[in-house]
């Protein structure tokens, strides 16, 4: 199992869900909801925020560059939800999968040790 106790508490976060109203889906308010959220994250010192999903959600999360990092498991109100993680300074990897937590333009940093870490640890790949 993949142990954050490096990390944890102060520089890690959990996300339960990103909810925009449908009408509001796919607009400007959704990206600068993103930002928002990365900013955050940043401006406090998360390096990995995580998140539990039903299937198919977590192509949702994955596009927004999640990755699953241990195996499934049975949530007693949910079912059977996918663990997965969020490197919040891996820049290089959410440029690729066109994370809309990168804007454009921004000279973000990327924080070799966190990605490091996650890739050494990882127990899924």
């Amino acid at each position: 199992m993949f142990n954050f106790s490096p990390y944890y508490p102060e520089h890690v976060s959990t996300t339960t869900k990103f909810m925009i109203r449908p009408e509001h889906r796919g607009s400007i308010i959704t990206l600068q909801f993103a930002s928002f959220i990365y900013e955050f994250w940043r401006d406090n010192g998360i390096a990995f925020d995580f998140i539990n999903v039903n299937s198919p959600l977590d192509l949702f999360y994955e596009r927004l560059g999640y990755r699953k990092y241990k195996e499934n498991f049975l949530h007693p109100e949910f079912g059977e939800v996918i663990p997965m993680v969020l490197v919040v300074f891996d820049v290089e990897y959410l440029r690729q999968v066109q994370s809309p937590f990168i804007a454009p333009g921004r000279d973000y940093q990327s924080n070799r040790e966190h990605i490091r870490f996650f890739h050494e640890r990882a127990a899924m790949e």
